[in-house]
Parts: C-alpha cells; sequence; structure tokens
C-alpha cells in the first residue's frame, strides 16, 4: 500500500510524493482515541482537585465558585 501526499507549499514542481504509511507515520483511530484519553486524565485530575477546593470553600464559607477560585 502507498500514499500520494501533495503539498504546493513544499512541492513547486508540482510532482506528488508516493510514501508508505509506516514512512508517514499514520496511526488508527484507536490508537489516536487511547492517546487523547491518556492525555486527558491529568486534566480530569485538576478538575476533581478544584472541585474538592471549592467544596471545602463553600461548606465553610457558604462562597461562590469565583470566591474559591480568587481567594475572596
Amino acid at each position: 500500500m502507498y500514499m500520494t501526499l501533495y503539498n504546493p507549499q513544499y512541492h513547486t514542481d508540482g510532482s506528488p510524493v508516493v510514501v508508505t504509511p509506516e514512512e508517514v507515520g499514520l496511526i488508527t483511530i484507536r490508537e489516536e482515541i487511547g492517546n487523547a484519553a491518556w492525555l486527558g486524565l491529568p486534566g480530569f485530575f485538576w478538575i476533581f482537585v478544584c472541585a474538592s477546593f471549592f467544596n471545602t470553600y463553600h461548606e465553610r464559607t457558604g462562597g461562590s465558585f469565583g470566591d474559591a477560585m480568587m481567594g475572596r
């Protein structure tokens, strides 16, 4: 299996390049979603930390989310 790649910025002579998928580094959609999920885990951790700070602040003072995040 071969792929034809063309970009007018890099191929000024008008001829495309023929390469194999391994040379380009193509991956499956499943791998892409798995990689994105691993990148998302730290974000979910910080959302949990933020929510727990807000809950603690709200229990102690009754302030709003903005008050908890701005330290009022």
